[in-house]
């Protein structure tokens, strides 16, 4: 499969957090892309989705029905993968030009690809 996932209880700890190498915050009213060591006390009433991040793994809290949750995506190592690069807008330059993410693909019954999960895995 190429990746492992795991439930987090929320809420999350800065010190869990400071094991990523960076943090994408959806807020209400902003957007914010920024190193974890240089990132402030998190409003989660503000946040609607984060997501933390470094080249092998993944830290997603997002909301649903139920409230904030947080999922772990991990390589494992096996399966195949797509790496793709995006620009990003110009406000982000000051952290990097562009955002790395992978792509773990399936194949279904009939051997055609799917990308079965997305995460981040860096900033260049």
């Amino acid at each position: 499969m190429g990746y492992r996932t795991e439930r987090v209880e929320m809420p999350i700890s800065a010190g869990q957090i400071r094991e990523f190498d960076y943090a994408l915050l959806y807020g209400i009213s902003s957007v914010q892309l920024t190193r974890t060591e240089a990132l402030n006390e998190i409003d989660w009433t503000e946040c609607q989705e984060a997501r933390f991040f470094s080249e092998d793994r993944e830290l997603h809290v997002f909301e649903d029905e139920e409230g904030k949750r947080a999922v772990l995506v991990a390589d494992d190592g096996d399966g195949d993968r797509l790496v793709k690069r995006y620009e990003m807008a110009p406000k982000f330059s000051g952290i990097g030009r562009a955002l790395k993410v992978v792509e773990y693909v399936a194949y279904d019954e009939d051997g055609q690809l799917r990308v079965a999960l997305t995460r981040l895995a860096g900033v260049e």
